[in-house]
């Protein structure tokens, strides 16, 4: 590493760890002070920037924006002013940081696949690629990125266990759920804190029908994942959907309420998606409980939000929340911005010789630009129409693209939230044929889940087909 401050490679490490195991070390600051204490250390460590760029850019839309191109411009001419001292690795990581804040998230993906063929045991690349094929919704690639890499670690390699828990959740995310299961529990033999494997067996419970079990392994494990403050919330949502499952809406509340909102005032995105989906499947569900003040102290916390494009799954959360509050002007500020979004032109890239001096520029690839112009348009017309109670418009929205929809990002449970909105919209809509189509959603559900008492309940309040 381009640094001659032993220092400044510890915290890199810490910083790393943490977010590898998915656990701030107060005793650090968290990654944020940890970050803070390694730049410090070394202003000019190129790693360090990359680093931080990574964990800021990946997932948040907010830092995809213009005001955070000070931050690359820095990174870039760092990395020029000494890029004789570098190594291909190095300048690989810096290349991948430029392409992820221009939206060519898959252009990044590839670099760190190409440093992970010279390097497999290179932790940043598999955690940056890991994650970035979790919001590209490419699971098979999340899979098969750990299995290239996994022979090639010695399994008393520090962090090795981490990795039999990231390729769990490839495994769970592909369908391999056999797969999924046992890797799961090697990772948790090695780390009972791995809550990324604890969260990979929430999926396996859902996926396979098994609620009940799903409960009693998050309550008797709680001790062990819940330690782990970046992700324990998300846990504690999978915990409230199987209890949502069994028409509990008091106890999916109150853990709402005790213990996913502790970190609302953090303004997570993770915590975001969380929150606001959790509510808007209430609600989907005939909730009986008056939600409105939960949505206004959302709205409260998450408005700033609506003016950070990027990944179409984390904007899709903002504005079911704007429709739940009846907020019709956040709502048009909302679609403003995106529309300018879209029509924003593409960043450019620096084009070098062989001798690294600059000879041209292109433009970038927007790959998260062309997904929301796919998808995004027409999931986001959806929200609105089905707020308005225009379920044939809802359905001639996301029946088209149904199948793609993963493309969106995000896990097969939080899509899912799609599946329940076209599925209700079928079966309000006046047209016969809709309706029909919505009875097959409903069978559609049952076949993947036959004991779900959520589609029994879809089932028995808009149609009489099943019993």
């Amino acid at each position: 590493m381009n640094t001659t401050s032993n220092d400044a490679c510890k915290f890199f490490d810490i910083t790393l760890n943490q977010l590898v195991t998915w656990r701030e070390d107060d005793q650090f600051g968290g990654i944020e002070g940890s970050i803070e204490k390694m730049l410090n250390c070394d202003v000019d460590f190129i790693l360090g920037h990359v680093l931080k760029s990574g964990i800021e850019l990946i997932g948040s839309s907010a830092n995809l924006s213009p005001s955070y191109s000070h931050n690359i411009t820095h990174l870039t001419s760092l990395a020029d002013k000494v890029s004789k001292n570098l190594t291909k690795r190095e300048l690989l990581h810096v290349q991948a940081i430029i392409n992820l804040y221009s939206g060519d998230i898959n252009k990044s993906c590839d670099l760190w696949e190409s440093i992970l063929i010279e390097h497999p045991n290179d932790m940043l690349a598999i955690k940056f690629a890991h994650d970035s094929y979790f919001y590209l919704g490419q699971h098979p690639q999340m899979r098969d990125s750990i299995s290239r890499v996994l022979p090639y670690w010695k399994n008393d390699s520090h962090l090795y266990g981490y990795l039999h828990g990231m390729h769990s959740f490839g495994y769970v995310q592909s369908n391999f759920f056999q797969e999924a299961k046992l890797s799961a529990f090697k990772a948790l033999e090695y780390n009972p804190n791995d809550a990324w494997a604890s969260h990979t067996l929430c999926h396996y419970n859902e996926y396979k029908n098994e609620f009940d079990s799903g409960i009693k392994f998050l309550r008797e494990t709680e001790k062990d994942w819940s330690v782990c403050n970046l992700i324990s919330p998300h846990n504690y949502w999978h915990l409230a959907l199987y209890h949502l499952e069994r028409d509990e809406h008091e106890i999916s509340l109150e853990i709402f309420d005790e213990e996913i909102s502790k970190t609302l005032n953090l303004n997570r995105t993770l915590d975001l998606v969380d929150l606001i989906s959790l509510l808007y499947r209430l609600k989907l569900d005939n909730c009986k409980v008056d939600l409105k003040e939960r949505w206004l102290k959302l709205q409260e916390v998450y408005m700033n939000r609506i003016h950070d494009h990027g990944y179409t799954f984390n904007d899709m959360h903002i504005l079911l929340m704007l429709c739940a509050c009846e907020n019709e002007e956040g709502k048009k500020e909302f679609f403003d911005s995106f529309d300018c979004y879209l029509k924003e032109p593409n960043r450019e890239d620096l084009i070098r010789d062989s001798c690294n001096n600059i000879i041209g520029t292109k433009k970038f690839e927007n790959y998260l630009k062309e997904v929301n112009r796919k998808f995004g348009v027409n999931l986001f017309d959806a929200i609105s129409y089905f707020e308005q109670k225009e379920y044939e418009k809802v359905v001639d929205c996301i029946k088209p693209i149904r199948y793609e929809i993963f493309k969106i990002g995000g896990s097969n449970a939080q899509r899912d939230l799609f599946h329940l909105i076209l599925t209700q919209s079928a079966l309000l809509s006046n047209n016969l044929e809709y309706k029909k189509f919505g009875i097959n959603l409903v069978n559609e559900r049952l076949g993947l889940k036959p004991n779900s008492n959520l589609t029994k309940r879809i089932s028995n309040r808009f149609t009489n087909y099943h019993s």
